[in-house]
């Protein structure tokens, strides 16, 4: 019974603080790999576009030596910008950020585009401007993204670039927070413990009849109360 109890209660715990966790992805988690189908920290990364340089887009790869980036770090993603990156929660976020570099000097105003959807409904549409950060001659065009939900949550975020600027980009330092459990469902949850408790202490109490009848292999007596005469 004891253990019971407290299994169940370090389960509630590691529930609500799991829910409270920054999930961070950094490329180096698998070995490099085509990007599209990759699923890992509970994210699938999906991507579409054949480029000249990346056939396919790649995981976790240091191909990529276009120039200099204060922001990213090889492994990372890479692919062509003529393509769309499509990022699938397993549960929905409150929470996203994320580093683009584009292979250009030039600061854009355009740099990419980020759609926002819970379940298939657009709920934010954000065009992001890239800067250059660094006297370096071949240095990344890039920047941060940083979001946190209004309109309901996250189940799926979707990135294209700016193509007539640059040919490939860069993706790295993927961070997301899941959406915390209700504080109804801990309510419920902490009844339905309650309610397993108490249920099981019924199951374990005998009676004395129950006693007698289990040593005798005889039905369970029954009693009738009866009255005092008058």
């Amino acid at each position: 019974m004891k253990g019971i109890f407290v299994t169940l209660v370090f389960a509630l715990t590691a529930l609500q603080s799991q829910a409270a966790t920054i999930t961070t992805v950094t490329f180096d988690e698998l070995s490099e790999r085509p990007l599209d189908g990759v699923s890992v920290k509970g994210v699938t990364f999906r991507f579409d576009g054949v480029g000249t340089n990346f056939p396919v887009a790649l995981f976790g790869t240091s191909a990529m030596a276009f120039g200099k980036t204060t922001l990213m770090s090889a492994p990372w993603a890479v692919g062509t910008t003529s393509g769309k990156l499509l990022m699938q929660f397993a549960t929905p976020i409150n929470s996203i950020s994320f580093d683009v570099g584009l292979t250009t000097t030039l600061p854009l105003a355009e740099g990419y585009f980020v759609n926002l959807f819970s379940d298939t409904q657009l709920i934010d549409a954000i065009s992001v401007p890239t800067t250059v950060n660094g006297p370096n001659p071949f240095q990344f065009s890039e920047a941060k993204f940083v979001y946190s939900a209004m309109n309901g949550p996250i189940t799926s975020v979707s990135v294209t670039f700016n193509r007539s600027a640059a040919e490939n980009f860069a993706f790295d330092n993927l961070s997301f927070t899941p959406v915390p459990l209700p504080k109804a469902a801990f309510l419920f949850s902490g009844g339905m413990l309650l309610l397993l408790v108490v249920g099981t202490k019924r199951s374990r109490r005998k009676t004395g009849a129950d006693i007698f009848s289990a040593i005798a292999g005889l039905p369970r007596p029954s009693f009738v109360e009866r009255s005092a005469p008058r």
